[in-house]
């Protein structure tokens, strides 16, 4: 069967193409929900858009211990859903530490 849908699985099951099949509507929905969509399925529909690259010109007020130490510090903050639930994202380039913090 490759890789089917969730709408063309609930299909077979409603027309009983697959003789003998256990797996019921209630089933594949629960599935669906727990898991999301193939990742197999999505490959070539979902696209990704170009990000606005990033200023490094936009400063704010930090210590001055911080900055001393750590002048050339660039951060990079996006939001990400994973399954519908958002999270915040923060890169920092120059010292290599990435945080993810759901909000």
């Amino acid at each position: 069967m490759g890789f089917i849908s969730e709408r063309a699985m609930l299909h077979v099951i409603d027309i009983h193409l697959i003789i003998g099949l256990k797996v019921r509507r209630r089933d594949v929905i629960i599935a669906s929900d727990i898991y999301g969509n193939s990742t197999d399925i999505m490959k070539g529909k979902t696209v990704r858009k170009t990000e606005k690259h990033v200023r490094e010109d936009a400063t704010m007020d930090v210590p001055r211990n911080i900055m001393d130490r750590y002048s050339n510090v660039s951060l990079s903050v996006n939001i990400m859903f994973v399954n519908g639930v958002a999270f915040f994202v923060v890169i920092s380039r120059h010292i290599n530490h990435i945080a993810v913090i759901p909000i």
